[in-house]
């Protein structure tokens, strides 16, 4: 894998596996709570960010199905 590419993988397994003690996930669905409060008032940005939360979980589906 390309190091930008596989860089980007090892941040999202340290966040989610807590490598760092947590702080990372606790701050990130702090933030994601926060921008879903914003876009139910309207934000835009906010929405655009949650959609691709969204398609990221979509991609985890497709890309980890057994063929």
């Amino acid at each position: 894998m390309r190091v930008e590419k596989q860089e980007a993988l090892q941040n999202i397994l340290d966040c989610m596996t807590g490598a760092d003690g947590g702080v990372k996930f606790v701050l990130f669905r702090d933030n994601l709570e926060k921008l879903d409060k914003q876009a139910i008032n309207g934000d835009t940005k906010a929405e655009q960010l949650l959609l691709i939360m969204i398609h990221f979980s979509k991609l985890i589906d497709i890309l980890s199905e057994q063929k």
